[in-house]
């Protein structure tokens, strides 16, 4: 009986998480002038796959959610956005991207658009917790190539943070903790500075067949002590990393930045 019981509670609950996703096809798309614009075809494509998961999630949910801004930047302005990702009552739980491709614009010939077809997985009736957020100080709008880069976090509740770089858009890697800075619990309204270890330097770098290279920071608050072992990592790594943590658990904050 005590077997029976137990199989049925293990159907009942599969049927409940099942309840609970749905699985959807959509088709992000990202509009580029190339002469305007300095944002390269992965940049591009990368957007179009951000506009995907957001109409994934829309689909679903029927509510339109904030998601990574996007930084476009041109040869006369040197803009600069950062932000935090705002989830709504759903979230990506996986996804598999089927095709990428781009066409010319029917109506401006120097216009190119960017495909992202993907089959997404989502998680219906999720709320983040609207106390779980922190404030990050001290980073710049832009840097000059070798300069220290150097900031502050504060957080609303106790918690653990995992910070990633990524150049361009295309190669990422975690800069905190790190093997010379051990992970650590940040204790609730307490300012903590960063680099953490006297001996970490964020010395900022950039391509050396460019003028400019755009860079982003993403932070990734929980309020459990989690794992990322990988030093190296793709866009995609985090995302769904990210996405495996429940939305009440996480708090994640995006920046972007330019070095010169």
């Amino acid at each position: 009986m005590r077997y029976v019981l137990l199989l049925l509670f293990c159907i009942f609950s599969f049927c409940l998480f099942a309840k609970d996703t749905e699985t959807v096809t959509v088709t992000g798309e990202y509009s580029l002038v190339s002469k305007e614009s300095d944002i390269s075809i992965k940049q591009a494509c990368a957007n179009a796959l951000e506009d995907a998961k957001t109409k994934a999630i829309e689909k679903v949910c029927g509510v339109r959610v904030s998601v990574w801004d996007r930084l476009e930047t041109s040869s006369s302005t040197d803009n600069f956005s950062s932000m935090s990702i705002i989830s709504s009552d759903g979230e990506i739980v996986d996804y598999e991207v089927l095709k990428e491709w781009n066409e010319s614009s029917s109506t401006r010939g120097c216009e190119h658009v960017f495909f992202c077809k993907i089959k997404a997985k989502v998680k219906k009736g999720v709320q983040p917790d609207p106390n779980f957020t922190a404030v990050i100080d001290g980073l710049k709008h832009s840097y000059r190539e070798n300069e220290l880069m150097k900031f502050s976090i504060k957080s609303q509740k106790d918690c653990y943070l995992h910070i990633f770089l990524f150049e361009d858009y295309e190669h990422g890697y975690k800069i905190y903790p790190g093997t010379r800075d051990k992970i650590e619990q940040f204790s609730k309204n307490v300012k903590f500075e960063f680099p953490r270890a006297n001996n970490v330097k964020y010395r900022l770098t950039k391509k050396a067949n460019v003028e400019k290279e755009t860079n982003r920071l993403i932070f990734v608050f929980t309020k459990k002590e989690l794992n990322f072992n990988e030093e190296t990592t793709s866009v995609k790594d985090i995302d769904l990393w990210i996405a495996k943590i429940p939305a009440e658990e996480k708090f994640i904050y995006c920046s972007i930045f330019n070095v010169f």
